[in-house]
């Protein structure tokens, strides 16, 4: 990596660091030799995932949730979730759908109705049709 004097030490240079080693001259350019450790893949955006892999994205940090769940990390867990539910709930990576976690009918679909004998005991689903 080749650095001017301006980005490196500058006008007042830099004196030798130890025993052996030699300083850095003031307005003086350098070369410095990197070496790259590791690399991680930057996190992909959710809008730039497809509806797959918005799932796996929520099971994975719904069982992330699960993990810190049993280890009593209970913020931990409810982080997770969140995170998951956020996910479903505000994205909307499947064609003709509001979101995933609402799941609405396209545009001229109706939702089904529940049967009066059978109240839903979640009610942030929504039933689809067969």
């Amino acid at each position: 990596l080749f650095s001017i004097s301006r980005y490196a030490f500058g006008p007042s240079g830099r004196p030798a660091a130890g025993e052996g080693l030699a300083g850095v001259p003031g307005g003086a350019s350098v070369m410095f030799e990197v070496e790259l450790i590791g690399w991680t893949a930057p996190k992909r955006e959710v809008w730039e995932m497809g509806a797959g892999e918005v799932l796996d994205e929520a099971a994975r940090l719904k069982a992330s949730g699960g993990q810190a769940f049993g280890a009593k990390d209970y913020r931990g867990a409810l982080a997770a979730y969140r995170a998951a539910a956020r996910l479903l709930l505000d994205e909307a990576p499947l064609e003709g759908y509001a979101s995933l976690g609402e799941l609405r009918a396209p545009a001229g679909r109706t939702r089904c109705a529940q049967p009066p004998s059978a109240p839903s005991t979640r009610p942030w689903e929504t039933v689809m049709p067969h």
